[in-house]
């Protein structure tokens, strides 16, 4: 149903939803958390996707796995620096355990430098991820968030397969 009885049936159902549930659906973010959201999903979503097909190319998962799991110990020293402050050593001792363990647990593997390339944006797309959420997760809530970037996400994988296939990116699937 379109139009505007479409839009009040629509309200209607959230409403009566959020009643029932005590869980409301997010409203739209403002214009400056929209920045945010941008740079969240570019980062976190469509480049992490992107260079983790591509590092799994170059390299085995265990590998790229062993080098995402440095990401404890990048948040320990971006999270302080991007509020100014200095990282606690303890907290970066206790990274380092963790990272540690994680390339213990995984291993190695095969991995050659287009690999450890294309890891090193997985890693940085996984740090992107909470480093951009920080500013706007109190304000949108982690459903807003998650919802809003799912949008922009979907939008900008849409975008890039017209882009990167035209219209045979759209062909509907068929029963063949």
């Amino acid at each position: 149903m379109f139009g505007a009885s479409g839009a009040l049936h629509d309200r209607h159902r959230a409403s009566r939803y959020r009643c029932q549930s005590g869980w409301a659906l997010p409203t739209a973010p403002a214009r400056a958390r929209w920045l945010w959201l941008a740079a969240l999903t570019a980062t976190a979503l469509v480049a992490f996707n992107y260079a983790l097909v591509r590092a799994v190319e170059h390299a085995e998962p265990a590998a790229v796995g062993v080098i995402v799991a440095i990401v404890p110990l990048a948040l320990a020293l971006a999270g302080p620096l991007q509020r100014g402050e200095r990282p606690a050593p303890s907290l970066l001792i206790a990274a380092a355990i963790v990272v540690s363990g994680a390339a213990l647990v995984e291993g190695g593997g095969r991995v050659n430098a287009t690999g450890l390339g294309w890891s090193t944006v997985v890693l940085l797309g996984e740090v992107c991820f909470t480093l951009f959420a920080v500013p706007v997760i109190e304000r949108l809530t982690p459903i807003g968030v998650s919802v809003w970037t799912c949008v922009l996400a979907t939008l900008s994988f849409a975008a890039l397969a017209l882009f990167d296939r035209g219209r045979e990116a759209f062909v509907a699937p068929s029963a063949k």
